[in-house]
């Protein structure tokens, strides 16, 4: 090949590369979703459509533990929002257990603090919620020796009977009961050219073809289209880290149990709290039935989890597979890795229900 000819097939790729980051800024909507943004897919395609809902204002305290709490929350992105995430203040799961409970429930969030951490507080000490609850993702069990290692160091281990003598929430609900609103998909305002989205979105598009495992979010065919709202609902986003417990063994599992048993002890040991453990299932954990191609190796954490019998763990995954069997839309955002406002209610749902089989609850006549 000449030099001119080399030249020429050169300037051809990048005039190539350039019209198609205009064309793309031009056409492209702005990314809403994290999964979307993360793959670099088309808010147009997996953008939810029917309306979530939500709670105006918010019932319950995020980021700060409130004085006399009947519920305290630990949690991550699924009970907490931070800067640039989707879900709305009052969609959470925490709302609609307030309005189902009459509860006063404080949250945080394990990115500022610790179990140790908040029960060093000054205000939990004076006054500790009748119920704690640690709420995370179950990717998380993976890393879950960094939460549970100082307790299982004090506990000795995860045996041992839970303290007879722990108290029994009343459950109120609030007359009138306030109801949810509902909220529509906001897309953000664009700009008539944005060349960093477009110069995004074709990043993306081949990085998909060349190396996706690069990507932060992976697509899987799924044989049922009416899970989800958005128009290309045959298709399921779902967040890389998902995939990061593949390969986690029953054993490895029973272990971390162990450590959630221990963590448990540690918190019931003054008699005036109850601890529970509250795992949110991935995207893809949930959806496992519907997916085409789906990973070997893959665990059941929560029915192994759930093996140890004194731990507190409200089998929300079991609710989740009942809805989605019955046909249940947008339990989790299309777009987005976080539960839409159904999810969140199924979420709460669970969590009560469980309370109240174990006696942990009691409906006030």
């Amino acid at each position: 090949m000449s030099h001119f000819r080399f030249a020429a097939l050169i300037v051809s790729v990048f005039v190539s590369a350039g019209a198609t980051i205009i064309f793309l800024g031009l056409t492209s909507e702005p990314y809403v979703g994290d999964l979307t943004r993360l793959g670099g897919y088309q808010e147009s395609a997996f953008g939810w459509r029917e309306p979530q809902q939500r709670f105006v204002p918010p019932r319950y305290f995020a980021e700060r533990f409130e004085p006399s709490s009947d519920m305290l929350v630990l949690g991550d992105s699924m009970t907490l929002r931070r800067d640039a995430e989707q879900t709305d203040p009052g969609a959470f799961w925490t709302n609609w257990l307030a309005v189902k409970t009459g509860w006063t429930i404080s949250a945080l969030h394990r990115r500022d603090f610790t179990v140790e951490d908040v029960m060093a507080l000054p205000a939990y000490r004076q006054s500790p919620p009748r119920l704690f609850v640690l709420e995370f993702a179950e990717r998380a069990i993976s890393g879950l020796e960094r939460v549970t290692q100082v307790a299982l160091q004090a506990q000795g281990g995860c045996e041992g009977q839970r303290p007879g003598s722990l108290p029994v929430l009343a459950v109120q609900p609030p007359s009138p009961q306030p109801m949810p609103e509902p909220l529509a998909l906001a897309q953000p305002a664009r700009k008539p050219l944005d060349l960093s989205l477009g110069g995004h979105r074709l990043k993306h598009w081949l990085t998909r073809q060349v190396w996706p495992g690069r990507l932060g979010a992976v697509a899987f065919p799924m044989t049922r289209a009416d899970l989800f709202s958005n128009r290309q609902s045959d298709t399921l986003l779902v967040y890389r880290d998902d995939l990061i417990k593949v390969g986690l063994s029953d054993v490895q599992l029973r272990q971390q149990a162990c450590g959630l048993r221990a963590l448990q002890r540690s918190v019931e040991a003054d008699g005036r709290t109850r601890f529970v453990v509250l795992i949110v299932p991935d995207k893809l954990s949930a959806y496992r039935p519907y997916v085409e191609g789906f990973p070997a190796r893959y665990p059941a954490v929560v029915p192994i989890l759930a093996e140890q019998p004194l731990l507190g763990l409200p089998r929300v995954d079991l609710a989740f597979d009942e809805a989605l069997r019955a046909g249940a839309r947008d339990l989790f955002m299309p777009n987005d890795t976080h539960l839409g406002a159904l999810g969140h209610r199924l979420l709460a749902e669970a969590l009560l229900s469980d309370l109240e089989a174990r006696g942990f609850a009691r409906v006030q006549p």
